[in-house]
């Protein structure tokens, strides 16, 4: 399941995502169930690239990784931003989707160079469906890095707050330390050019901040601690 929090002229939304098969999909909107359907257009014939052959067994000490960007949620593309052989940078759009009446962008999580794309402009995807494939790289089995080591050792049997979107910090409101009230706006996120409030699950103290304004996030990404 995919959740979002948004916020449209000023109220905030919860929103929930669950595909559930034959093209359709539950939405919940700020505690309102609906079922949608997702409507599919006859797509013109595209060529499938051949699987590509088996990669080697990786040496000891390194792993084969993954580069693939995926679709977040079910839609239809609007617009790809690259192509076979492009570079990108970390926060790039690389496509939008049209879900739910919103533009989306789907954005690179790392810097790499395309090597392929596998969708096109009005093309219906869903959720899991690859979008634009960086390939796979072999990495050494390293130790993080030493600010990535400290986020990790920070969050370890806390309760860390994460991004629940890409986007970038607008503005943080309490520093840390500060006692809050479930349901006060710890932080501001722009996201698909809309204003993003992140809010207290709970009461407690922020213990911990991670992000400072100005700083692109991606899903997932650590944002503060709330004990």
């Amino acid at each position: 399941m995919s959740k979002f929090r948004i916020t449209i002229n000023g109220n905030a939304y919860e929103v929930a995502v669950q595909e559930t098969g034959n093209n359709t999909a539950d939405v919940e909107i700020s505690g309102k169930k609906f079922s949608v359907q997702v409507e599919q257009e006859e797509q013109a014939f595209h060529p499938v690239a051949a699987p590509r052959p088996a990669a080697a067994p990786a040496a000891s000490g390194k792993k084969m990784v993954s580069k693939a960007v995926r679709s977040p949620l079910p839609g239809n593309v609007l617009k790809v931003f690259v192509t076979v052989g492009q570079a990108v940078k970390r926060g790039d759009t690389l496509v939008t989707i049209e879900s739910m009446k919103m533009e989306n962008a789907i954005l690179a999580e790392t810097d790499g160079v395309v090597k392929g794309v596998l969708v096109s402009a009005g093309q219906s995807v869903m959720p899991g469906d690859v979008l634009v494939d960086f390939g796979a790289e072999q990495k050494e089995l390293e130790q993080p890095a030493p600010q990535q080591q400290q986020v990790k050792q920070a969050v370890a049997g806390k309760k860390t707050v994460t991004s629940p979107l890409p986007g970038t910090v607008l503005k943080v409101l309490v520093d840390k330390g500060a006692k809050v009230k479930r349901g006060d706006t710890i932080l501001t996120v722009e996201s698909m050019k809309m204003e993003n409030s992140i809010m207290a699950e709970r009461d407690g103290v922020v213990t911990d901040i991670f992000v400072k304004s100005g700083q692109n996030l991606m899903q997932g990404d650590a944002l503060f601690v709330l004990e």
